[in-house]
């Protein structure tokens, strides 16, 4: 079976190396292919990863990201939550203890994967029509769709990122800061701290978060300012079965949580599952993707139920957003973390996620907001 990647920035590198990774484990013959466009640059922000990155990095290619010092990639042990909800200032939440993740500029993330994969074919000299590749399942990971019609509106506060960088600065998190408008989060990479100052344009205009940006963090640059949309395919999986979408091009949601990376490479697990492992068919493979696409959504909302330690319009709104959107299966899980303890770390009744979040997680983010 032939497998085609198209796209080379997060969401098709991902998917490169979980399809390399676990080709080992199947009984058929897996031929992979990654075609990309060497004109197109990968999106100039410095990112944040969850552990599922980490994972799939060391698993594929046997590379711990830390060791290589020619890159700009910096340990995260968790983030740092600053100015959420109401009751503490700060929360610090953690990975499990002897865990990492990382952060990591696209480009070089980029370099590292095409060179260091074998036996794949890999072509630069652009992207091509669907009918014009000679290939059993291609995953399109071409990023944001020209048009919507075929899409759904995924529920968020935000629409809008300022982005900037200021000096290097040395510290093994994300920080993830509440401000007047929205929040920022503050990447830092080996050569600056990418900031990106997420807020609404419809509540709070460019020139006004501009001034906010600049007086609440000391930015003096802003490098990029655009809008965006948050969405979900209709349908990820084609009718015919051959195309799936992933990426930016399957669904794009806010980046508080660093949800995409993770998201990349479950959206592949389920592929897999239907393609290799037989534990589903296609129908099922796209109500999966979607289902817990929506759970992804909801989790985020979450984070604006309790507010932050400002009253304003964007924080009123987004928690009227939050308790208009909130769902059944959101609040049983909810309940069932709040009786979360320490030692029920080995209990099966506790053992149990919502999208990407365990128990423990979702009980240390209620503790500090409540």
């Amino acid at each position: 079976m032939k497998v085609t990647i198209l796209g080379a920035g997060n969401a098709g590198c991902m998917s490169l190396l979980h399809f390399y990774y676990y080709q080992n484990y199947i009984n058929k013959n897996l031929e992979l292919e990654l075609i990309y466009d060497k004109n197109i640059d990968p999106v100039p922000v410095g990112q944040g990863t969850n552990l599922t990155a980490t994972d799939i990095l060391w698993k594929a290619l046997g590379i711990n990201v830390l060791s290589k010092n020619n890159f700009s990639f910096t340990v995260k042990h968790g983030i740092l939550y600053e100015n959420w909800g109401k009751k503490q200032k700060d929360l610090f939440h953690p990975f499990p203890f002897g865990n990492f993740a990382y952060h990591q500029n696209p480009a070089e993330f980029q370099k590292l994967v095409l060179d260091s994969v074998k036996n794949v074919k890999i072509t630069d000299t652009g992207l091509k029509k669907y009918e014009d590749i000679d290939s059993d399942f291609l995953l399109d990971c071409t990023g944001t769709p020209k048009n919507f019609d075929e899409y759904e509106k995924l529920v968020n506060p935000l629409n809008h990122v300022l982005l900037s960088s200021l000096p290097y600065e040395s510290y093994e998190y994300t920080k993830t800061t509440a401000t007047p408008d929205g929040w920022c989060f503050q990447i830092p990479l080996k050569d600056r701290v990418s900031l990106g100052y997420n807020f609404n344009s419809k509540i709070t205009s460019v020139q006004e978060a501009t001034k906010n940006f600049k007086d609440i963090f000391g930015v003096k640059k802003i490098n990029n300012n655009f809008s965006f949309n948050q969405y979900l395919a209709r349908e990820p999986i084609s009718r015919d079965g051959r195309v799936c979408y992933n990426g930016n091009k399957l669904f794009f949601l806010e980046p508080l949580e660093a949800t995409a990376i993770g998201s990349y490479i479950i959206v592949c697990r389920y592929l897999f599952d239907w393609l290799f492992l037989n534990n589903i068919n296609k129908d099922q493979a796209n109500a999966t993707i979607k289902e817990y696409m929506y759970r992804v959504e909801r989790f985020i909302l979450l984070h604006y139920a309790n507010g932050s330690i400002y009253d304003t319009k964007f924080w009123s709104y987004a928690k009227k957003m939050y308790d208009k959107n909130i769902s059944k299966d959101m609040l049983e899980f909810l309940e069932l973390s709040k009786n979360y303890k320490d030692e029920d770390g080995r209990n099966p009744d506790f053992i149990k996620d919502y999208a990407q979040w365990p128990t423990w997680s979702v009980k240390m983010w209620d503790d500090y907001v409540n």
